[in-house]
């Protein structure tokens, strides 16, 4: 935030322009419009813009409905009504001064008051918009008991509102938030609280802060000018720059959008380019509209009626190509591109590969492995509230990823920390957790194959008494042919030998539990009258029911088998490593080789069987496992030698030819090596280390701090990630300023920033990203920070890389798109040049026709 003065001050002199800041709504209040108009340069944070007290202001200064707490298509249309009713009060300051603004907001005070009294009154009758539109039995009970307690004379008092489109975007933004308020006490509130407790909201007052009772006294013709805290929309500026304006949200760009300005500049280091909605979004900016809104980012607010035109008219690749030229168009002529010239800035990049340790990488191939098995390829999924036992599994995948949304981000944080949750005291011991957690999740998911067997049976029995006697001997029925795909072995079966032997032990138990169930009940249980409870109609929805139970119990089959596979390759991996006596006494199911030494052993990922490294290689060519009744996908990638493996430090070269590795301690071998190089980097310089997750930048700091290494991170309110930065921005630190700053590398906090001070960044991970684009744009920014103008020494970009992970994978991948993309692009400008002259001859052709 005090970059821009400071820069300001640097390049035109101290005294030459005067420059307020505002950081806080608290520092706008301190201001006047005299103060204002006095100012050359008026810089405003963007958090300024995420204060809800700010538009409550706003609103109430232009008598136009309250603002609701997002952004969106309701956000955007009372904003604008807003401001045009700031217009006229603005005028009516101007002419009659603050007298005539403080009668109007008076009567604007008193119609909210009815207005939120009218909505607080049915809201708390009929409820929320979802629950009345739930049942129509519900709405119309609620209706009339609304009606009996005096509804009708609440509605009175809306009709005598003296402005009812703002009264109902007030009713809209109130109901809003006591959707929000609910779904608050739902999860952590009281079920003694009342509806109107719980419909009430929380409001600031907004009282006077302009001032108007204390300059409403004076008798002077321009008294208005001094009217504290206005809204930055009353005023007329002459250029509005936004800077960064990627990082801005809804609210802000509504907000930046609405200012009236002679010109507009937006800046950005890294502007997204890549679809027509990018440049949509910065020409909005510019207050030029190129077209309506791509399809996806209009879902979430489309009414029915706009769904359904999206239905009616599909557009033609000519019409896609038209609208891509339109913003190609604009770019080209609003769009300027300025080439820093830092060639001169010396810059080295190292890329620093991490051989884990053989615990950590046996914590990581563990993950890995568990994650293909459990189909984890995708995002964090909910529980489901239809299923029982679907929401169970569920409830373990989710203990899978932690705090991680994706599997990617997970398997990126056990690169760098082999374990964020538990805080375990080292790998080793991070390894028996895991070995005890998964022993329990395949405790669990047998628990639950019993349960729902027993579901199963007690449903077929109501089916056989009630609606077919014969249905059990029925071998077409479902949880015959479930019991029958039991029997079959080899490639046929279950895919596992060991989760084959386990399910049918519990295929057993079932029949045994079900026999006995029946001898104490008295017969096969086919007496009864077909009519009793409800007749057949039920036991055909029990008949339904068995069906979708059978296939449940052949979901948990497959999470059987998954667990059982993830949990023997970690057992064999930790034992290759240890030289535990089940590795020293390997026969290889291939070639029957045994013992075959630990040099020539390999594991198999995909199931966790063990042979020679040369026959499972064979096999893995013929996407198979040498083990008889084993039918998991082997592939090339799937063989893991146990050299690779290394060995732990108590076995060292015992284990011929797995070399010992180095522990990397509490914090892992990444986090250690991290450390290590903060502390070789010389003492005049700065270091940024970039993290991209909130939970790893935690373990970061806690290791930084365990070193006695001095950091700071950008965390809190304003002020303090300003006063953060002003420690690192000093040209001469004083003793005891930290020289470290940790910056998140996907947000706002890795950009803008001068940090000449620094020349070392250290990315503990490559950046998880969901294009190319993304990726280069983030990079491009951190780096920016520290190597720009003002930069007088060699600046150095450490990259530290899991050696055969996860990490390894994105970083090529990245580098390999960014060299492949700059060779298209150059490529496809040509192209684009000629489809422009194209689309302009044939333009210009049907000018030159005649209309008919």
């Amino acid at each position: 935030m005090k970059q821009w003065p400071a820069e300001v001050a640097k390049f035109t002199g101290a005294d030459a322009l005067r420059v307020v800041c505002v950081r806080t709504v608290g520092d706008l209040s301190g201001l006047t419009i005299a103060k204002l108009e006095a100012a050359d340069i008026v810089v405003v944070a963007a958090t300024v813009f995420r204060s809800d007290l700010y538009f409550q202001r706003l609103a109430a200064l232009a008598g136009g409905g309250e603002l609701p707490g997002k952004g969106g298509r309701l956000f955007d249309a009372i904003y604008e009504e807003n401001l045009e009713r700031l217009k006229a009060r603005v005028d009516l300051l101007k002419e009659k001064g603050t007298e005539g603004v403080k009668e109007l907001l008076a009567e604007d005070a008193a119609r909210r008051k009815d207005a939120s009294a009218t909505a607080l009154v049915v809201d708390t009758k009929l409820g929320t918009t979802a629950k009345r539109l739930m049942t129509k039995k519900a709405v119309y009970a609620a209706e009339k008991a609304a009606a009996r307690g005096g509804a009708a004379a609440a509605a009175g008092k809306k009709r005598k509102s003296p402005d009812g489109a703002a009264a109902a975007a007030d009713a809209a933004a109130s109901d809003n938030e006591e959707t929000a308020s609910k779904t608050e006490s739902a999860e952590g509130g009281t079920e003694g609280e009342s509806a109107a407790d719980k419909a009430a909201p929380v409001k600031r007052s907004v009282g006077d802060p302009w001032g108007l009772a204390r300059i409403a006294r004076e008798k002077r013709a321009d008294v208005w000018r001094e009217l504290a805290s206005p809204p930055l929309e009353m005023f007329s500026w002459a250029r509005v720059v936004v800077d960064e304006f990627t990082y801005l949200n809804e609210r802000d760009r509504s907000a930046v959008q609405g200012m009236t300005a002679v010109h507009r500049w937006c800046l950005s280091g890294t502007p997204p380019v890549g679809s027509f909605d990018d440049i949509r979004g910065v020409a909005a900016f510019l207050g030029v509209h190129l077209g309506a809104d791509e399809v996806p980012a209009l879902k979430k607010e489309q009414t029915k009626a706009e769904k359904f035109r999206f239905f009616q008219e599909m557009h033609t690749p000519a019409w896609h190509l038209r609208r891509h030229l339109r913003a190609q168009a604009f770019m080209d002529r609003f769009v300027r591109q300025n080439i820093a010239e830092i060639d001169e800035i010396k810059a080295e990049e190292h890329v620093v590969p991490i051989t884990l340790p053989p615990a950590e990488r046996a914590i990581y191939l563990e993950l890995d492995h568990h994650l293909q098995a459990m189909d984890m390829k995708s995002k964090k999924t909910i529980k489901s509230a239809k299923d029982v036992a679907d929401g169970d599994r569920e409830a373990r995948l989710r203990s899978v990823l932690g705090a991680s949304g994706s599997a990617e981000e997970a398997l990126l944080k056990r690169c760098a920390h082999f374990d964020l949750e538990d805080n375990a005291k080292s790998a080793q011991a991070a390894c028996e957790a895991i070995v005890a957690l998964r022993e329990g999740q395949r405790a669990e998911c047998v628990a639950e194959l019993k349960k729902v067997l027993a579901e199963t049976y007690a449903m077929r029995a109501i089916v056989v008494k009630r609606l077919d006697k014969h249905y059990a001997q029925d071998k077409e029925e479902p949880l015959n042919r479930w019991h029958a795909a039991l029997e079959l072995t080899g490639d046929e079966g279950c895919g596992d030998a060991d989760a084959a032997a386990t399910l049918r032990k519990i295929a057993a138990e079932g029949k045994k539990l079900h026999a006995g169930g029946k001898k104490q009940a008295g017969g096969d249980g086919d007496g009864g009258s077909g009519d009793e409870d409800g007749g057949a109609k039920k036991p055909k929805k029990k008949k339904l029911a068995l069906r979708e139970h059978v296939h449940t119990l052949r979901r948990l089959e497959r999470e059987l088998v998954g667990r059982e596979r993830s949990l023997r390759y970690f057992r064999a991996v930790r034992d290759l490593q240890q030289g535990a006596p089940a590795a020293r006494d390997i026969c290889c199911p291939a070639c029957a080789r045994r013992p075959v030494p630990a040099a020539d052993a390999a594991v198999l990922s995909c199931c966790g069987h063990v042979g020679c490294g040369a026959c499972l290689a064979a096999r893995a060519d013929r996407q198979e496992c040498p083990v008889h009744g084993c039918n998991a996908p082997a592939r090339a990638a799937s063989v893991i030698a146990a050299r690779v493996l290394g060995a732990d430090d108590s076995v060292g070269g015992s284990s011929g030819g797995a070399s010992a590795h180095r522990a990397g301690g509490k914090y892992g071998s990444k986090l250690t090596a991290v450390i290590e190089k903060i502390r070789g980097i010389p003492e005049g310089d700065r270091v940024l280390v970039f993290v991209q997750f909130p939970d790893l930048m935690q373990c970061v700091a806690e290791a930084l701090q365990d070193a006695d290494i001095a950091a700071l991170q950008l965390r809190g309110s304003v002020h303090q990630k300003t006063a953060a930065l002003e420690v690192l921005q000093k040209e001469a630190p004083e003793k005891g300023d930290a020289r470290v700053l940790l910056l998140n590398l996907k947000d706002e906090s890795a950009s803008g920033a001068n940090l000449t001070t620094a020349n070392h960044a250290i990315f503990v991970h490559p950046l998880l990203a969901a294009s190319q684009q993304e990726y280069t744009a983030c990079e491009t920014q951190a780096i920016g920070r520290i190597r720009r103008y003002g930069q007088n020494k060699t600046v150095f970009i450490w990259r530290y890389l899991a050696a055969d992970t996860i990490d390894t994978t994105i970083y090529e991948d990245r580098t390999r798109k960014w060299d492949d993309g700059m060779k298209s692009a150059l490529e496809a400008t040509a192209t684009v040049t000629d489809a422009m002259d194209v689309d302009s001859a044939d333009a210009a052709a049907r000018d030159a026709s005649p209309i008919a």
